[in-house]
């Protein structure tokens, strides 16, 4: 499953009650406050950000200056269960 490629933005239109949020590609409508149109327009970048933490805590750099490898698996697994959701694998 691969999302519609940012950027994403969110916007209210005069007559309306609802916001709409949309890319180059695709929008989305009747989200009906502006936080979750807000929230869903900064999606595309929290998981690339997620994927990136997710990256840099695995790696190998990253790992050899741990003490013990548990010391990061809690962050680990939030990363690696947010990004899986995101993705539709869980």
């Amino acid at each position: 499953m691969k999302h519609t490629q940012g950027p994403w933005s969110a916007l209210k239109y005069p007559d309306t009650r609802t916001w709409t949020v949309a890319s180059r590609e695709s929008i989305a409508s009747k989200i009906k406050t502006e936080f979750d149109a807000r929230l869903i327009a900064a999606a595309p970048d929290l998981l690339d950000i997620a994927k990136w933490m997710y990256e840099r805590l695995t790696s190998f750099q990253m790992v050899a200056l741990w003490e013990s490898p548990e010391e990061h698996a809690l962050e680990m697994e939030i990363y690696r269960k947010v990004i899986a959701k995101a993705e539709g694998k869980e």
